[in-house]
């Protein structure tokens, strides 16, 4: 990646170094979110993203007259397919801007580095979830609207477990990673006709396993041969448990069904009184949702969803992936951030800046 001329500019923006940026993204950090240098949790997450090159890229904003590091947004890996074409994709999960130059041109100047660079980067698409009022920045930058998350409730207070219909041919099982059986399930759910991720086993285990944030695999099996029929990405809260993925042979079926249903039954056989999802994607499974008892929560709780797509992509991708429809997007995903409630170490942000998926104010 190359820097952005700073020639008659209050800002550059340069690719990270870490060995050079470590103590300002730290700083940038505390301010921000949680501060890795008190917080466990955060400092394993600040290894994790800036530790993994391959993984995921960081540009930094820099302010030209101080020569001071004042802003900085990353993006991880997390690439889709889309109508069953490949596509290099990531995530922006962190947007970081030092409060003294919230001004918007810092942080155009990061967006149209991000713009000016990702395709060298190995990214042509970037996905980014934040609140409605942080949006103009992002479209200024070249981002364009795919639709809006939303998020939905089930409350688990009344026992209707004896009231579904299992799937004789179906079990359960929850682990703790992901194997082979994941990638075989992938070689299905991409030709959906929908646009998922490329969730390989390797991916999951990199993005969800080994964290304090206590993630699981819910998964339903073939009774016979032990085939991966589905499977709910999920960590638990106090009182509930908040999904991050899910992945199924047929979005459509059964299976999905039964899916969800199961893993609402195991979550409230382990004592939860709700379970969360955020979705963005076709209605039909809006319609599952609430016939399996979810319910669309406060439209405070919604967030939009906004794509930089590189140009040189195909028309038939580009066409499709702003259509909200054609999406199957569970929400978090893009989190990686999660609540004080979780982490338990060090003094809790403020709930305003939680609630941006770690994009920090403008």
């Amino acid at each position: 990646m190359d820097s952005v001329s700073s020639r008659h500019m209050p800002y550059s923006v340069v690719p990270l170094d870490i060995a050079r940026h470590r103590d300002a993204l730290l700083a940038l950090w505390a301010e921000n979110t949680y501060d890795p240098r008190t917080n466990p949790g955060a400092m394993e997450r600040f290894t994790w993203l800036y530790g993994s090159p391959d993984r995921s890229c960081t540009w930094i904003a820099i302010e030209t007259s101080s020569d001071s590091v004042i802003g900085a947004c990353s993006v991880f890996r997390a690439n889709r397919w889309v109508d069953g074409r490949p596509v290099q994709a990531g995530v922006m999960n962190l947007f970081m801007i030092d409060a003294k130059h919230r001004t918007g041109a810092a942080a155009l100047s990061l967006q149209r580095a991000l713009a000016a660079g990702c395709h060298e980067a190995g990214f042509d698409l970037v996905l980014i979830k934040l609140s409605h009022h942080r949006m103009p920045v992002f479209i200024r930058g070249g981002f364009k609207r795919v639709g809006t998350v939303r998020k939905w409730r089930r409350w688990l207070d009344g026992d209707d477990a004896g009231s579904r219909r299992r799937v004789d041919s179906c079990r359960q099982e929850i682990v703790f990673a992901a194997d082979a059986r994941f990638d075989a399930l992938l070689e299905t759910t991409r030709l959906q006709g929908r646009i998922v991720g490329e969730t390989t086993s390797a991916y999951l285990n990199w993005r969800y396993t080994g964290f304090r944030d206590n993630y699981r695999y819910y998964c339903l099996l073939h009774q016979d041969d032990g085939r991966l029929l589905g499977y709910v990405v999920y960590h638990r809260m106090n009182e509930g448990a908040i999904v991050a993925d899910i992945g199924c042979e047929s979005l459509c079926g059964p299976a999905i069904e039964e899916l969800l249903a199961g893993f609402s039954e195991a979550m409230r056989n382990d004592g939860c009184a709700w379970i969360t999802v955020a979705y963005l994607g076709h209605s039909s499974f809006e319609d599952r949702l609430r016939r399996l008892g979810f319910e669309p929560m406060k439209s405070i709780k919604d967030r939009p969803l906004l794509a930089y797509a590189d140009a040189r992509l195909s028309p038939e991708t580009l066409g499709s992936l702003f259509e909200s429809r054609n999406w199957f997007f569970v929400g978090d995903q893009t989190a990686i951030l999660l609540s004080e409630s979780v982490w338990r170490s060090g003094p809790p942000i403020a709930e305003s800046a939680l609630q941006t998926d770690g994009i920090a104010a403008q």
